[in-house]
């Protein structure tokens, strides 16, 4: 397998790491959303922004490029490893967006929960 082939294969799992993590994460808060919700509002939008920053790093870390000598010889500008890089702010901002997403559908739940002579009628 050529490094281009694992540079996309982890860029995929980084993208789908946050979704999946924060999903799960709002769906266990969804029991509790009173006491947990708040919590999750503020916390995985900032996980997810740490991930954002941190996670590409890492994974260049664990996967470097290749070595080339016509690159390292300072004859051209490598852009090996940038999906990789991509891949983690992709999945950070995916990881925002889906929080929001379970926070607004939390919120709508609560509203068509409660009864309707306790829901504010503006047309009156």
């Amino acid at each position: 397998m050529d490094y281009d082939t694992v540079e996309l294969l982890v860029a995929s799992v980084l993208v789908l790491v946050p979704i999946v993590t924060i999903s799960a994460m709002g769906t266990w808060c969804l029991a509790k959303g009173e006491r947990r919700l708040p919590w999750f509002f503020f916390l995985a939008p900032l996980g997810s922004v740490l991930f954002a920053w941190l996670a590409g790093g890492l994974a260049l870390k664990l996967f470097p490029p290749p070595y080339d000598e016509y690159f390292a010889g300072g004859r051209g500008l490598d852009l090996r490893g940038m999906i990789i890089v991509l891949g983690a702010m992709l999945g950070g901002f995916a990881g925002i967006v889906t929080s929001v997403v379970l926070c607004t559908v939390n919120l709508v739940r609560q509203y068509l929960q409660r009864p309707r002579a306790a829901r504010p009628n503006p047309g009156r």
